[in-house]
C-alpha cells in the first residue's frame, strides 16, 4: 500500500526535557497530531514541568492516549491519513508489545513509520551500579483483577534469584485492567502485598497437591 502519512514513535527518556534528543524535539514540532502514551507509562506532570511548558509555548496540543486508542487505533489512523502523527512514549518506545503492534498496524494502513529512541530504564541501570548483563527476565506485577491472583511474577522472581540475576520489576498502573481511567501507579507496598498473596496461593496449591 502506498504511504499515506507518517507515524513517529518518539521516546522522551525518563522525563526531563533536557534529556530529549534533537530529533525527538524536531519530530514533535513538525507533527500535525501529537499523542502521549498514558497506558503503558505515566508522565508525572507537575505545574513546573519543563516539557509541558515547552509544549504550551510552542502551541503543541498533546492528547493523552488510553489503552483503546493505542490498541485499537484504526479509527484515528483513518481520520489522520496523510498527516504527520507523533506518539510520545516515556523512556524508549520499543520496549512494549503495545507499541510493536501499533507499528505493524500503521504499516498495514500504509503509513511510513519512524522510530526515535529515547533513554530507557535499561540504559540507566548502570548509574546505580548494576550490570546489564546480569539481568534475568523482566517481571510485571499487576493489580488483582476480578479476584484473579497470578503467581507467575513470584515464580519468575524466584527463578532469577536462584540464578543469581537481577530483576527489573514493572509495577502496574491500572487497578481496573481496562486502561481507560486515570493511571494509579502501584506503590511498592501494594506490590509487596501482591507478592505475599501469590506466595499464599502457591503454598495452598502445594498443600492441596496429592
Amino acid at each position: 500500500m502506498k504511504h499515506t502519512g507518517r507515524i513517529s514513535l518518539v521516546g522522551v527518556g525518563p522525563g526531563p526535557f533536557s534529556l530529549l534528543t534533537g530529533q525527538a524535539i524536531e519530530t514533535i514540532l513538525n507533527s500535525n497530531v501529537v499523542f502521549m502514551d498514558g497506558y503503558t507509562s505515566v508522565y508525572l506532570q507537575s505545574e513546573n514541568d519543563d516539557f509541558f511548558k515547552w509544549a504550551e509555548e510552542k502551541n503543541i496540543q498533546i492528547k493523552i492516549a488510553s489503552r483503546p486508542l493505542l490498541e485499537q487505533p484504526e479509527n484515528w489512523m483513518k481520520e489522520y491519513r496523510n498527516q504527520q502523527i507523533c506518539v510520545i512514549v516515556l523512556g524508549d518506545p520499543m520496549l512494549s508489545t503495545t507499541h510493536s503492534s501499533l507499528v505493524l498496524l500503521a504499516e498495514e494502513f500504509g503509513y511510513f513509520v519512524n522510530i526515535i529512541h529515547g533513554l530507557g530504564v535499561n540504559t540507566l541501570i548502570g548509574s546505580i551500579g548494576l550490570q546489564s548483563t546480569k539481568f534475568g527476565r523482566i517481571v510485571s506485577i499487576v493489580y488483582p483483577y476480578r479476584d484473579i491472583i497470578l503467581t507467575s511474577p513470584l515464580e519468575h522472581l524466584a527463578f532469577n534469584y536462584w540464578q543469581g540475576l537481577h530483576t527489573l520489576v514493572l509495577l502496574d498502573l491500572d487497578p481496573t485492567g481496562e486502561g481507560v481511567d486515570k493511571p494509579i501507579p502501584m506503590t511498592p507496598l501494594i506490590a509487596r502485598d501482591s507478592l505475599i498473596k501469590m506466595n499464599q496461593k502457591l503454598t495452598l496449591n502445594d498443600i492441596d497437591s496429592p
